[in-house]
């Protein structure tokens, strides 16, 4: 029976057969969950809930495997009052800046380079400046 992933792609997943191809079986298996594990997508979200104002991050994210952070996106429940600058670090350094201009309510970047994270590496966000409510930030990977 294939396998269908969340988009909507169907994978071979080996079954049974002759007891010589068990190994077989078990690494085509392994490929077939890596690969669906490949379409996933996961996220890292920091929450500002009500009226925002620049704040040093103090909440940290670590990812439970290496990542490679692929697009951010930044979004307030109501238009901004003012540019809403937020700053995305990496073990304290700044590893990326997003803005959300005045009058707007979101904004998608992917980043210049690419943020690499390991399990002991950690995210934090701070806000640097601009005024809006209810601040969200998704990393994805």
């Amino acid at each position: 029976m294939p396998v269908t992933t969340s988009a909507n792609k169907k994978l071979k997943i080996p079954g049974g057969g002759v007891l010589d191809k068990r190994l077989d079986d078990i690494t085509a298996v392994k490929q077939s969950l890596l690969d669906i594990d490949s379409l996933l997508l996961f996220s890292i979200t920091a929450n500002f809930p009500g009226n925002i104002s620049p704040i040093v991050g103090t909440s940290r994210n670590y990812p439970n495997k290496d990542i490679s952070i692929k697009a951010v996106t930044a979004w307030l429940s109501e238009n901004a009052a003012s540019n809403v600058v937020v700053d995305i670090k990496k073990n304290s350094i700044v590893v990326q800046s997003i803005t959300i201009p005045s009058g707007q309510l979101k904004v998608s970047i992917t980043p210049s380079s690419a943020i690499n994270l390991t399990s002991t590496d950690y995210l934090t966000v701070d806000i640097v400046s601009g005024s809006g409510k209810d601040l969200v930030v998704r990393m994805d990977y």
